[in-house]
């Protein structure tokens, strides 16, 4: 009886296990999260805020 227990159990977490990696799967293939670092991005916000600095500094 205890080895049935066991026995389901894994199965249970295998099935869970496969249903979770799933929804991350379609998660990422989605284009929710970039899969690297994109440096002209980087670049353009460093530009942002080296012009938000500039721009308060001239009305103090």
């Amino acid at each position: 009886m205890t080895a049935l227990v066991i026995i389901l159990g894994v199965i249970y977490l295998a099935a869970l296990g496969f249903w979770i990696m799933k929804k991350v799967d379609c998660f990422l293939a989605s284009g929710n999260i970039h899969p690297q670092w994109d440096a002209i991005e980087e670049k353009k916000i460093k530009e942002r805020k080296q012009r938000r600095l500039h721009c308060s500094l001239k009305e103090s």
